[in-house]
């Protein structure tokens, strides 16, 4: 497989996770954990593969590695902890937590590269990290006579982050070997 393509594919299974949730918003909340815990598991295993893809960069390595343990401590949450809307909401609130903090994370390395990135990709990069930590908050805050929203808004989410890390990929194939 192409270098960028695992790429491509985990932030494609991240959007299926999205969408699942959507689609079936109204189902019990036993079978949304399941079907996202195999799919963000599958996604982790990715990221990890596009991590040993791009060890020669090392920024990049480090961004699908941070991806890949946290997609994978998410999904193994997921598949035993959850038995409520409430208990899903709030793993997921902690992983949507962990993730905004990566994208800044992400944002300051790119920042400190000699490579040639807009301003306006690391502002946009910084801006989704607040949006994440903002929305899981939101999600938070839907508790009890909002449940339907709560998986709604973590299905968004999911969609918002995926697409980010499928556009992701025509930046890091510019990124210089650092």
């Amino acid at each position: 497989m192409f270098k960028y393509q695992s790429i491509s594919v985990y932030g494609f299974l991240i959007i299926l996770s999205g969408v699942s949730l959507l689609i079936k918003s109204g189902s019990d909340i036993k079978i949304h954990a399941l079907v996202l815990s195999l799919t963000l598991i599958l996604s982790a295993i990715i990221a990890g593969v596009a991590a040993l893809k791009t060890l020669t960069n090392k920024v990049q390595s480090r961004y699908h590695t941070l991806h890949a343990v946290g997609l994978l401590f998410y999904g193994i949450f997921l598949f035993f902890y959850p038995k409520t809307v409430s208990e899903f909401s709030d793993i997921t609130a902690l992983f949507i937590i962990f993730y905004g903090f990566s994208e800044i994370i992400f944002c300051f390395w790119l920042f400190n590269l000699e490579a040639k990135i807009s301003i306006f990709q690391l502002v946009l990069r910084l801006a989704l990290g607040f949006v994440f930590f903002l929305s899981s908050i939101l999600m938070i805050g839907l508790r009890h006579p909002y449940q339907a929203a709560e998986l709604i808004s973590a299905g968004v989410i999911f969609i918002i982050i995926g697409t980010q890390v499928v556009l992701t990929v025509p930046i890091v194939t510019k990124l210089s070997t650092v």
